[in-house]
């Protein structure tokens, strides 16, 4: 690792990471926080800290603009 060029770092966090949870079609900020998640965690807990983060909000519209599920 000591040797490892930035070009190689870029690859792998492109490939690891960045594709893994297909950050080009996320929202412009919310694709690096995911990604801060992906690295520092995982992927997939990064992808699943995104989904209940989604829910909230839907379940927080629904609750403020009285839209409740029947």
């Amino acid at each position: 690792m000591k040797n490892i060029t930035m070009g190689e770092v870029y690859e792998i966090y492109d490939r690891q990471h960045w594709d893994a949870f297909k950050g080009d079609l996320l929202p412009d900020g919310v694709d690096y926080v995911v990604l801060d998640g992906a690295v520092n965690s995982s992927v997939s807990q990064s992808i699943k800290w995104l989904q209940r983060a989604r829910a909230a909000l839907q379940g927080s519209h629904r609750r403020r603009y009285g839209l409740f599920d029947a």
